[in-house]
């Protein structure tokens, strides 16, 4: 009885089967592979397969500075545009990204100091900082450098910043002096962070929170002018145009800078000296 059943369920298999015109050999069909068109600055269409680096190994994204990275404002010596990190590069700022754009680092504040030698020029630009609030502190990256008068300058001593590390801040790095005329001068790179738990974008799930964000460039500067000449005894010069604003080139942006330096003058000038320079 059993063995007649087990006949008839094969005999019926078999029947199916020829009416369906399966193929015993034929290989079951493969799904339709997934479209892919590309990350944001990549071309578009077929990719070619390729492997996927080591992100401990991965070199970083760089930037070269180009002979036309410098600017000579009339009166002022010439001035980098950028922050340059270890290799000489272009600085981004810890590595983030702008709506997926690196985000490079501005120089976008000048000082020139009355004083008889280096180390008197150093000590008013930091006497004055201090006032302002500012003070070098630990947990800042340092070891950049910067342009200034053609030569490449190293980042003086630590970072400068109104808060530590660990609280939202303004900071900022100093480069110099150099001597041009009756004055020594300076260049820094001043911007403002927020400490966040994880990054906004790109996170990093090897980074233990708490980390940084950027805040603006423009903001801090501004805010760093005001302290300085209401509590560092500086004066404000105006603003000198670097052309270091990108906006957003496909690659790289600059956030809100745009484009200036303000020139900071210690001791602040008196008004009958500051009437006699404008009429130069």
């Amino acid at each position: 009885m059993h063995r007649t059943a087990a006949v008839l369920s094969a005999l019926a298999l078999l029947s199916l089967a020829a009416r369906a015109q399966i193929d015993p050999g034929a290989r079951a069909p493969e799904l339709p592979a997934a479209s892919f068109d590309g990350l944001k600055n990549s071309p578009q269409g077929a990719l070619e397969r390729a492997a996927i680096p080591d992100p401990a190994s991965a070199a970083p994204e760089k930037v070269p500075v180009s002979p036309d990275d410098a600017v000579a404002p009339a009166g002022l010596p010439a001035v980098g545009k950028w922050l340059l990190d270890k290799n000489g590069d272009v600085a981004h700022w810890l590595g983030r990204r702008v709506n997926g754009l690196l985000l490079d680092e501005p120089v976008n504040v000048l000082i020139r100091v009355r004083a008889t030698a280096p180390a008197g020029a150093i000590q008013k630009v930091l006497a004055a900082a201090k006032a302002a609030g500012f003070t070098p502190r630990d947990g800042h990256t340092n070891g950049y450098a910067s342009l200034l008068d053609g030569k490449k300058l190293a980042q003086e001593n630590k970072t400068f910043s109104d808060r530590p590390f660990f609280e939202s801040n303004d900071h900022f790095r100093l480069f110099g002096p150099i001597r041009l005329g009756g004055y020594y001068y300076f260049s820094a790179a001043i911007s403002r962070e927020k400490v966040a738990l994880i990054r906004a974008e790109d996170p990093d799930p090897d980074e233990f929170p708490p980390t940084h964000e950027y805040v603006s460039f423009t903001k801090t500067r501004d805010a760093f002018a005001a302290k300085m000449k209401s509590a560092g005894g500086a004066g404000v010069v105006g603003l000198i145009p670097l052309g270091n604003a990108i906006s957003d080139d496909g690659f790289q942006t600059t956030g809100d800078h745009d484009g200036a330096a303000v020139l900071l003058e210690l001791p602040r000038p008196s008004l009958k000296r500051a009437r006699a320079a404008q009429k130069h």
